[in-house]
């Protein structure tokens, strides 16, 4: 209301009666209503086409089949096959991008467009407590994994991630 008698008394649009600005707001409020309306819907949408393909997913790879057991198995012969120096680069090349210092305008940046897809919006308050405390956490987890477990599947490979981090 008020812009629109701004705009009127600076001469850029008709003078309106009481009447005609009634009619003009009720016309932005439907339109404004429609649009949000839409918005609910495709955010609804993707909701649900979302948890249906993560149920499918999860269902596929429960299910005890072979392609799936052929496929790891493949996996697990391409990265035991590479050289300890090329594991190590792709566990550094990895873990820096999901999780280094450079990473923080990525994980917020992916979290908005998350949010966005869902229909909400990012408070960046909660962005930055997000950003600030899974990437430390998956971190820590991940060089446990790396001290722990990786010198149990193969030493050589640890041996030459730890070498590598250190310069």
């Amino acid at each position: 209301e008020i812009k629109l008698r701004m705009a009127a008394s600076l001469g850029q649009a008709p003078d309106l009666n009481d009447e005609d600005l009634l009619q003009h707001l009720h016309q932005e409020a439907v339109a404004f209503a429609d649009q949000k309306k839409k918005e609910n819907k495709r955010a609804l949408l993707n909701v649900v086409s979302d948890s249906t393909s993560a149920v499918i997913f999860f269902i596929l790879l429960v299910r005890d089949n072979s392609p799936r057991a052929i496929l790891f198995r493949t996996i697990g012969r391409v990265f035991t096959g590479l050289s300890d120096t090329a594991k190590a680069f792709i566990i550094i090349l990895v873990t820096d991008t999901l999780l280094g210092y450079h990473s923080e305008e990525g994980w917020t940046a992916a979290l908005s467009l998350l949010s966005h897809h869902y229909g909400l919006h990012a408070q960046q308050d909660g962005l930055h407590l997000f950003v600030a405390t899974v990437p430390v956490v998956l971190d820590s987890l991940f060089k446990y994994w790396i001290f722990v477990e990786l010198n149990k599947i193969d030493p050589a490979a640890a041996v030459t991630l730890r070498q590598m981090d250190r310069h």
